[in-house]
């Protein structure tokens, strides 16, 4: 509570000017202070804080020249930033994205967080076929890439988000290919120094906006050797989508990263679980898969005859579906496809 923390201070004797003089020397000393605790704190081992905590409780220290009230300063932010999350993830058109980003500053000094840039970046490439060369080359869009390369520098990443983003790029190759320029370098960076992304990171969205984009941005395939880790255990829980995109992705990445090709039998027993939620497309994309990598994973043949009956209903020949596969997988955002999940 930012209000408790305040030292009580006494204006008797003080005028106005002074008053605020010496509120600002008393509490940028206090916030000084409590900086440097924290800082011999987590040198010493006996706290540890991430950077993000130690800037709040700094801030919570800290008023300028007029007295502003730090709680209800912080409090106009937080509604900001719910207020900006909410017309972003509900506004229907990469039009009106861009007007409530437009409507709020991009500044995160005053509450534009990485969360708002990875639902704006999602946005966009869910309406990816309805960007028009003035989106596109927007100045709205430009300060969103160079807000969101700043963010991802500062580290305050979350694990879920940092998938969303690596999809969201992915997804926007075709029609904004700058984004995908500019913003992986420091997302790689970002992705590789949070543990909690490292073991937890999405694996149908990473796996297949690296297989999508490697050709472009071969830095992506740092990502992949973290993951696999501990992608073992977690492939049972996967839906029938990211079953589907992953081995995709694998037979896609067969040359650059052979080591995914450890998960292909959890992924074929995966298969058979869920063989009654694959539809056309997933199918498509798990034949072409067996047939790209048939020397490598002969265990795949096992799915052909049951994907050859869901993707060729109408009796298209399975040679001429191996042949034409789905040579890319479709793009989307997670399970159930929300942004965040």
């Amino acid at each position: 509570d930012c209000q408790s923390m305040a030292p009580t201070m006494s204006c008797s004797g003080l005028g106005q000017a002074g008053l605020r003089r010496h509120s600002r020397v008393g509490f940028a000393a206090l916030g000084a202070a409590l900086l440097l605790l924290i800082n011999a704190g987590r040198t010493f081992g006996m706290m540890r804080l991430r950077p993000k905590w130690q800037r709040r409780l700094v801030a919570c220290a800290v008023t300028d020249a007029a007295g502003t009230d730090v709680g209800a300063s912080f409090m106009q932010k937080k509604t900001d930033s719910i207020k900006l999350l909410k017309e972003v993830t509900g506004a229907g058109s990469p039009e009106r994205i861009l007007e409530a980003l437009e409507a709020h500053s991009l500044d995160p000094r005053l509450g534009f967080g990485f969360t708002h840039a990875s639902a704006a970046l999602h946005g966009l490439a869910q309406y990816r076929e309805r960007l028009t060369p003035q989106i596109v080359g927007s100045p709205t869009l430009k300060r969103l890439i160079q807000t969101t390369k700043a963010l991802l520098k500062t580290g305050e990443t979350h694990v879920n988000t940092l998938s969303v983003m690596m999809w969201s790029i992915a997804a926007l190759r075709d029609v904004a290919p700058q984004v995908a320029q500019e913003v992986v370098p420091p997302l790689v960076q970002a992705a590789l120094a949070d543990t909690e992304w490292t073991a937890q990171g999405h694996l149908g969205r990473v796996i297949w906006a690296t297989a999508t984009l490697h050709e472009r941005e071969p830095e992506m395939l740092r990502l992949l050797p973290v993951l696999i880790g501990s992608a073992e255990d977690r492939v049972p829980a996967l839906n029938a989508h990211n079953v589907a995109n992953i081995l995709w992705s694998i037979a896609t990445l067969r040359e650059e990263a052979p080591e995914l090709q450890a998960l292909i039998p959890g992924l074929v027993a995966r298969a058979k679980e869920v063989q009654g939620d694959f539809n056309r497309q997933h199918a498509g994309n798990i034949v072409w898969a067996a047939d790209t990598l048939k020397k490598e994973a002969s265990v795949l043949q096992q799915l052909v005859p049951a994907m050859a009956r869901i993707s060729c209903p109408d009796g298209v020949g399975l040679d001429e579906q191996r042949s034409t596969g789905a040579k890319t997988a479709a793009p989307r955002g997670g399970v159930g496809g929300g942004w965040g999940r």
